[in-house]
Parts: C-alpha cells; sequence; structure tokens
C-alpha cells in the first residue's frame, strides 16, 4: 500500500498516494479519502498562470460545474472543491476513472485511469455500434453542459476517462462560460478552425475523437477512410457513421449540427438501424426538385406538376423513413427502460406520420411505453411535491406545485375534498379527519377534510413553518426556519413543544432543510445542507422519541432518509450507498442491504416488503426477489402506499396507481398443445377470444387481454366459427357439425381422419383435408369429396377467396397454384425459389401475399400469378404472416422473436414489435378491430400483444 505523499498539497479529509497525471496549470493525485474510498484530486497553482484573472475564472467555472455534476449523471462527479490558506493553489475531489487492467478495483501501486487514450494510440478500430455508444453518452454530456451555458474546450481521447464503465468528459478543470473570452486551449487536431470556446467547436472535437475510434486512423487525415474498405467486416455501418462524422467535422461552423441534440438524433437514427446517408440523400432530392421546380416553371407549368409530384414522393419517403427510425428507438428505449424518451419518440412518430388514425405498431408501442402494472390516474401537470395517505388507506392527497390539495378515495379514485391555500403538504392524519401543513403565510395549520374546511393555526412562532409528517398518535412535526433551526412537536390537544436545535457551525453555515421523515413512533430525521461554499456541505439530525437530538455531517448527498424496523436510515447519492445508526451517536455504512444508485423513497409494506424509488423507477422487494416497475417519463418525486395500491407522483405531474397484488404477475401468457406441426389453430372467435389447441384432442378458449382459461372444447383439435352460430369441428371421429356450440353437442358429418379445416375470408365457403391427402368442401351438414389430382396433406399454406371458386396452395416443394374448384383443375403453377412458410390473400385488390423463407414477402396477382412487388420482412427467419386490410400492413412474425410490421401501400418496413421473452413465432392471428395479436410459440406457449386505440 501506497504511503501519503511526503512532499505534496494539503488536501483536508484526503491522503495523496501517487501523482496520476501533470498539466500547464495542475497535478492530479490519486488520492483516499476518511471513508476509505478512492478518489482523484487535482490541484491546480496560482503561480502556473500569467496573472491572478484566469486562475480565478477557472475556479469560477469550476464552481458553477461542481453544481450541475450533482444533479446530471452524465457528467464527471465534483465532490468537493477547496482552496489553500495561502490561495496559492486551489484543488478539487472527483469520481476516479477505472484502472486500465483491474477497471474498478483499485491497486493504488499500480492503477493507472482507463481513457480513450488507449484505444486511440493503438490505432485500434471500435465496432461502429460501440463506437455510436460512446458517442451518445458524450453527445448527452455535452448537451447537459451545453445548456448551463458552459462549454469543455479541450475534448481528447485522454480527456475522456471510463468511471464504472461510463464514457465520461474529464479535465473539467477546462469548462467556462461559453461567453467567455478565454486562452486558446485545446489539442491540435481537435481544435475547430474558429478555436475553442463554443459549443460548436466542442462538437467538432469529438468528431474527431469518434474518427480516431471508428477508423484508427489519425485525427489530421480526417476525412479519408481506412484502405481496403471493400473488405472492410462492418463497411455499410462504418459509411453511415461517416455521413454523421463529415456534418460534425465540417470545418465551416455554419454546417456542422446546430447543438448536441441535433448530433444525438443523427446517432440515434443510425443506432436505430436506419440509412442516414438514404435520408440526406433525400433532402438534396428535395432540394434538387425545388431548383427543377423553379427553372420549369419557365418552361412550362406541366413539368412544374411533375416536380413539384416528384418533390411529394421524396418527402413522402422521408417522412416514412423519419417515422420508422422514431419507432426503432422507441422500441430500443423500451428494452432499456427508458419510456419517456420511447414517449418522446413516438410523439415524434405520430407528427411525422400524420395520419388519420395511428397504425398498429404505434399503438402497440405506445401501449408499452405507458409501462407495465399500473394505472395512470393523471397526465401531466404541475410537478408533484407531496402525496400522502391515511393509516387506513381509505384516502389519499395530492398536493402538486399550487396551494391547492385534492384528496381523493382509494377506492372509487373520486375526488371529495379540495383544500386551498396550503403552501407545504405535511400529510393527512392517520384518521382522515384532518390535513396538516403550511399556510400561505407559513403558519403550521390543520384542515379539517369537510365540505366546509375549518381551519386551526396550531403553532403561531416566529418563523416561516416547514411541515415535515405526522406520527400514528397524530402527532405533527415540523421546522421553524429562523437565525436558529427550532424542531416543532405538536400533539393533540397539547401546546407545542419546541426543541432548538444546535447545528454545527450555524451561523456561518446557513443550514436548510434538505430531506427528511418522521416514524410512526415519533422520531424524525433531517438532512441538511449548505451551500455557502462552493461545494455543499451535508449534515443530519436524528431527534428521537424522547424529543433529544444529535447531529453529524454525511461524506456525501443524502439522497434520501426514512425509517425502518432498525431505526433511522440514509442513502448516500454514492451508488447507493446505505448508513444506519449502528449505536447512539453515529451513521455508519451498512453493507447488509444496497440500494439503487440515486434511491429518493423507501415505503416498507406491511408484509415487509418494500418499494425503493430511483429516479423514474422503482423496485419492489419482495421474498429476495427484485421487480423493476417502470412508467413514469421523469423523476418520482412523491410516493405513498394504502396497503393495496401504492402511489407514485412525477416531475411531470403524472401520477401513476399500482395494484400492490398485481406486481409479481408477469404478462399474460398460455401454454397451449403443439404437435411442431405445419398447421396449428390459432385464430379469434366473433366474440373477440382466442381460440387455440389446448391438448391433443381438446380446444380452448382463452380471454384475449389476460389468456386466461375460460373454456374449454373436448374431443375437438380445430373447429371453426359459421354466421348461424354453429360451428364445424375436426374430432378423432370426423367432421362434426356442432349445432349447440354451449353444450358441445352436435353430429358427425362425414367420418374419417382430418388434419385441418379452413374457411374463406367472409365465412361463405367451408373446407377440409383429410389425412389422406383429399380436399372436401363444407356446405351446411352437406360434405362433398373435391376430385383434384393432388395430395393436399403435403400443403404447408392454402388460401381461398370468398366464393370458395379458387384455392391458392404451397406445397413443400416450393410450388405456388391456382386450383379451379368449378372445374376441378389447376390453372397454374410457379415455382417461389425459396420454401414459403404462409400465403394471405387480399381481397380489397386481388392479391396474394407470399412469405419466403429466405426473409422476402412477394406480391402477386391472385388470378396470373405475376409477380408485382417484392419487400424484405426485416425477419432473416419469418415464420408467418397477417394481413390488416384495415389498415394497409403485413404483420410478420419470426424465430427471432420480433413481429415486422410492412407498409403495404409504401412498400416500407415501418416497425419491429418485441414478443415477451423474445419467443420463437410460429403462427400469428390478428383480432377484427385490429387491437390484439395473437402469438403461438414453437413449443406451444401463447402470447398476446395489444395495440388499443
Amino acid at each position: 500500500m501506497p504511503h501519503p505523499l511526503g512532499d505534496s498539497p494539503e488536501i483536508p479529509d484526503y491522503i495523496l498516494l501517487r501523482k496520476i497525471g501533470s498539466g500547464s496549470y495542475g497535478d492530479v493525485y490519486l488520492a483516499r479519502g476518511v471513508t476509505g474510498l478512492f478518489r482523484a484530486v487535482k490541484v491546480v497553482y496560482k503561480s502556473r498562470f500569467p496573472d491572478s484573472v484566469p486562475f480565478e475564472r477557472e475556479m469560477r467555472g469550476l464552481e458553477k460545474f461542481a453544481r450541475i455534476s450533482l444533479i446530471e449523471t452524465s457528467q464527471l462527479a465534483v465532490l468537493h472543491i477547496g482552496k489553500s490558506n495561502d490561495g496559492s493553489y486551489f484543488y478539487y475531489v472527483m469520481e476516479l476513472a477505472d484502472d486500465i487492467v483491474k477497471r474498478q478495483e483499485i491497486e493504488p501501486e499500480n492503477y493507472k485511469p482507463l481513457t480513450l487514450r488507449e484505444h486511440s494510440e493503438k490505432k485500434q478500430t471500435l465496432a461502429i455500434n460501440d463506437c455510436l455508444r460512446i458517442g451518445i453518452q458524450l453527445a448527452t454530456a455535452l448537451k447537459s453542459l451545453h445548456r448551463y451555458g458552459l462549454v469543455h474546450r479541450d475534448i481528447k481521447p485522454s480527456n475522456i476517462v471510463y468511471v464504472n464503465g461510463i464514457p465520461k468528459l474529464a479535465d473539467i478543470g477546462l469548462v467556462a462560460q461559453s461567453s467567455q473570452e478565454l486562452s486558446i486551449v485545446g489539442t491540435e487536431g481537435y481544435l475547430a478552425p474558429e478555436g475553442p470556446g463554443s459549443p460548436q467547436a466542442d462538437l467538432f472535437a469529438l468528431g474527431k475523437v469518434l474518427y480516431e475510434i471508428a477508423t484508427g486512423l489519425d485525427r489530421k487525415r480526417f476525412p479519408m477512410l481506412p484502405d481496403k474498405l471493400s473488405s472492410h467486416p462492418e463497411q455499410s455501418l462504418l459509411l453511415e457513421f461517416n455521413e454523421v462524422l463529415l456534418k460534425t467535422c465540417d470545418p465551416r461552423m455554419e454546417k456542422r449540427y446546430a447543438d448536441a441534440a441535433d448530433l444525438l438524433d443523427a446517432l440515434h437514427l443510425i443506432q436505430a438501424g436506419k440509412s442516414l446517408r438514404r435520408l440526406n440523400f433525400a433532402e438534396k432530392s428535395l432540394k434538387t426538385a425545388a431548383k427543377w421546380i423553379t427553372l420549369l416553371a419557365v418552361v412550362a407549368t406541366i413539368a412544374v406538376s411533375g416536380a413539384f409530384l416528384e418533390r411529394r414522393r421524396a418527402n413522402a419517403s422521408e417522412k416514412l423513413l423519419q417515422y420508422a427510425a422514431a419507432l426503432t428507438q422507441a422500441r430500443s428505449s423500451i428494452a432499456q427502460g427508458d419510456l419517456g424518451f420511447a414517449r418522446n419518440r413516438l410523439r415524434l412518430g405520430k407528427e411525422l406520420r400524420k395520419a388519420s388514425s395511428d397504425g398498429f405498431e404505434w399503438r402497440a408501442l405506445n401501449m408499452l411505453a405507458q409501462g407495465t402494472g399500473s394505472t395512470l390516474f393523471r397526465p401531466k401537470g404541475p410537478r408533484i411535491m407531496k402525496l400522502d395517505s391515511t393509516s387506513d388507506g381509505q384516502l389519499f392527497a395530492v398536493h402538486d406545485y399550487s396551494t391547492d390539495v385534492n384528496v381523493y378515495s382509494t377506492e372509487t379514485l373520486e375526488q371529495i375534498a379540495t383544500i386551498s391555500g396550503v403552501s407545504e403538504l405535511g400529510g393527512i392524519t392517520p384518521s382522515g379527519s384532518h390535513m396538516f401543513g403550511a399556510n400561505l403565510s407559513g403558519r403550521a395549520t390543520l384542515w379539517s377534510i369537510e365540505a366546509e374546511p375549518i381551519i386551526s393555526i396550531i403553532c403561531d412562532d416566529e418563523g416561516r413553518f416547514r411541515p415535515l409528517g405526522i406520527d400514528h398518535s397524530e402527532t405533527c412535526f415540523g421546522l421553524i426556519d429562523g437565525q436558529s433551526n427550532k424542531l416543532v412537536r405538536i400533539r393533540p390537544k397539547h401546546r407545542p413543544q419546541i426543541l432548538n436545535l444546535a447545528l454545527p457551525n450555524q451561523d456561518t453555515a446557513q443550514w436548510q432543510l434538505f430531506r427528511s421523515a418522521v416514524s410512526t413512533k415519533g422520531e424524525t430525521i433531517i438532512a441538511w445542507v449548505s451551500l455557502v461554499e462552493a461545494t455543499p456541505k451535508f449534515l443530519v439530525t436524528h431527534a428521537d422519541s424522547k424529543f433529544s437530538a444529535s447531529s453529524q455531517y454525511l461524506p456525501d448527498r443524502p439522497h434520501s432518509v426514512g425509517f425502518d424496523e432498525t431505526g433511522p436510515w440514509i442513502c448516500l447519492a454514492e451508488e447507493g450507498t446505505l448508513l444506519r445508526k449502528s449505536n447512539e451517536k453515529q451513521f455508519e455504512p451498512d453493507k447488509s442491504s444496497p440500494f439503487p444508485a440515486l434511491t429518493s423513497h423507501r415505503v416498507i409494506l406491511p408484509d415487509g416488503a418494500e418499494i425503493i424509488v430511483h429516479a423514474e423507477k422503482a423496485t419492489f422487494r419482495h421474498s429476495d426477489k427484485n421487480t423493476i416497475l417502470a412508467g413514469h417519463a421523469s423523476d418520482i418525486t412523491s410516493v405513498t402506499s394504502t396497503g393495496t395500491v401504492f402511489i407514485t407522483g412525477s416531475e411531470d405531474g403524472e401520477i401513476r396507481i399500482w395494484p400492490l397484488n398485481n406486481i409479481e404477475q408477469k404478462q399474460a401468457r398460455f401454454q397451449a398443445w403443439n404437435a411442431h406441426g405445419k398447421y396449428e389453430l390459432l385464430a379469434f372467435t366473433h366474440d373477440g377470444r382466442i381460440a387455440v389447441r389446448s391438448g391433443e384432442k381438446e380446444c380452448a378458449i382463452l380471454n384475449s387481454d389476460t389468456l386466461a382459461l375460460e373454456t374449454t372444447k373436448p374431443g375437438v383439435f380445430d373447429f371453426l366459427e359459421k354466421a348461424d352460430g354453429t360451428e364445424i369441428a375436426l374430432s378423432s371421429d370426423g367432421i362434426v357439425l356442432l349445432e349447440d356450440t354451449k353444450s358441445g353437442e352436435g353430429s358427425i358429418i362425414q367420418e374419417g381422419a382430418f388434419l385441418r379445416v379452413f374457411s374463406s375470408p367472409n365465412n361463405r365457403a367451408d373446407f377440409a383435408i383429410s389425412s389422406k391427402g383429399s380436399l372436401y368442401r363444407i356446405k351446411g351438414n352437406q360434405v362433398t369429396k373435391l376430385n383434384l389430382p393432388f395430395d393436399w396433406s403435403s400443403i404447408v399454406s392454402i388460401e381461398t377467396e370468398d366464393s370458395g371458386s379458387f384455392v391458392w396452395a404451397v406445397d413443400s416443394f416450393r410450388t405456388l397454384s391456382l386450383w379451379d374448384l368449378n372445374l376441378n383443375s389447376q390453372r397454374w403453377a410457379i415455382d417461389l425459389g425459396a420454401l414459403s412458410p404462409e400465403i394471405v390473400y387480399n381481397a380489397v385488390d386481388d392479391t396474394l401475399y407470399i412469405l419466403l423463407s429466405n426473409g422476402q414477402v412477394q406480391h402477386r396477382d391472385a388470378q396470373t400469378g405475376d409477380l408485382l412487388a417484392e419487400q424484405s420482412t426485416g425477419s432473416p427467419s419469418p415464420e408467418c404472416l397477417v394481413i390488416s386490410p384495415l389498415e394497409n400492413r403485413l404483420l410478420v412474425g419470426g424465430r427471432e422473436g420480433l413481429i415486422h410490421v410492412l407498409s403495404l401501400d409504401q412498400l416500407a418496413y415501418l416497425a419491429a414489435l418485441p414478443v415477451t421473452d423474445s419467443l420463437p413465432v410460429h403462427t400469428i392471428a390478428l383480432n377484427k378491430d385490429v387491437t390484439r395479436l395473437a402469438i403461438l410459440g414453437k413449443s406451444g406457449p401463447v402470447r398476446v400483444i395489444k395495440a388499443d386505440y
């Protein structure tokens, strides 16, 4: 273990172990804090500046950045800033970068920070997807930095460090106001032609960094691409990425991306698998079309019309491409749990599409983006300040960023009272009779929850009253701000008790309330913040039920405080570190139960389960299981539990209600029987339920929302419904006509062994295929064998039109044929060149859609078999397809566990929809309202995708 450096600056609470870096203005050290954690400490010396002005300017920039880094996780966190007593240097404490070998495991003797330089110096190229990820993370950091009016000024590989595997911008001492007159800093090759100090210059430098890691070439060779590009393993993706680099590093500032947000959009577009080159080409086509319009207007009006139509087509193509990219980004964000960004992308897609109704793909993703397991009680509005509920869970109160508090019934969700004139809500009394808080004059107040609320001032001490909460005995707690902070305890029918809190350095620190909690037994915990110095200081006070208080400093920002069965606890922002009061005086780390980083709330449920809120998500911990709950688009600001539900409110004013008994339920599922045959029953009934084969001789009818089993059809393995209410079913005895579908009673109308029954699109014509390969027509209770020279048991897929006069079939030999049943003859046969697992007939335009095993779908004239068009399905191994004539969509299921949605009118790929558990798809069925897609997996599991309007 290294010893403290003998000749080094003194840094309070830190021991400098090794110098790990040096620059023009200062040195960077590996340091160990009093808590044992390793940090990076940079010392900046006044003597290395030409005068004191830039020295002071650098420190001011850091002070502003330090505050930002506390709330922007994309930035390298500055944990403390200080200055030597003689003013000869200032220093700042930062997160430590990962080790180049051991990553997060730090060995001080051998530690070397991991930076992006390790790749650029070795001329190593990274996979383009890794370059995209790094670019997105760093562009996100620049976006937040620029939003606060700051710029970095010297982005280069050695100034990009990895912290817990995430790339972050280092050397933040260079951060400054973008409006300042700055000394020229920066590094040759990364420096923009106009010099540093602007957001566009930062983007230019970032582009050069990304160029190096993507191509393996020195930044001075930009815009050259690698030799032997034709054999590059990621040629296509590299060329797409290069489109971004060309614009980011354009020597003309006005030609670059306007800001980091625009760069992020471009990177997300490529990450979503869309072509930026094609999009740029479309934009150029638009400009070309516009020029032609101007030119041809002089020649002929009709030519203008042609150019105008061409421009409209180019514009439509561009919009469709952007729409598909937005939906792909939404799906990716849903998979990552970033529902806020997913909704943002879906809103963009909706604006781009501008259709009269939203397509199946948009509606399905939109439902997923709302989260699972919760009900949206209130959409966006003013920020939620506090939620609270009564001890019996009958009522809950909502206080948003207004002066009103609304009280609701938990059972009916009806509003039963509105209390006006509230500046801060402390909570509802356990009995539900009163509400406690501060009025607009800052006085402690009780409001009765009645039609005509009775208002009582319960404490009129000088100073502003800050309500903290209520215990189970209906004792109210609060603080009185003033020259000295006072803790107030107000028991029912008693005079207020006031405890003067002797906080350390009260006069100079000016402690402010930061976090607080009240236990059911009447204890309080209060976290304080002091913002007098450049680096915030934090303090915690614990007052027991005897109204005795003690305080101690905290090493990091307390993200949440509270009580559980063991006593008070504090969750620090640093990686969810938990502190507990192990003795009567001190809070100490408890490594036995770490929390997620950025934990803001913790609710203990009666059965011992707990809900831990972190950012916009929550974790439900129960029986050693963790369930992540997502639904909010912004950070959750308050949470309360009624015993049967818990309620969350967020920064954007949204309120969600989560039934506790449904939290651990997974998505609806059912296990069907599957003989791994070419055909298995999966269909929607007339009343919207799902029919599936559940056994060798049994069918099941399922609820289309929950997939709960509602009824079975014993002895039946395939059936179809008729318009007159009867059913045609297959049993081991033959074809059965079921007149009474409820009792299952019917008569055998054709004996023998049969494989399947099928019907025309409007149920006017019905057919059955026998195990011996014969085709039978069914009319009422009459069954007729058709004399056709074909083995129908060999077919893979079959379709018929409304009248039942023609049948199209694909056999296992890749042949598509059309049969005229009136003439008992084959009209034509076509070799498809690839196996076809399924065909679909569209009566609207008399077209056949033939799915091919090579990932293509053919559009053919149903009468002649002529090929009209061919398009990619997006699936490497497609299995099935259905058509939605109402929306002009094709839906394709694949073994990779996705449903691909195609536009028929524009021959375009629109979106991919995820199937739960990435289930390999065997067959799919779409209901008549186009709101449910039933999915049967290869081994029999059933899933459903919902797409409500």
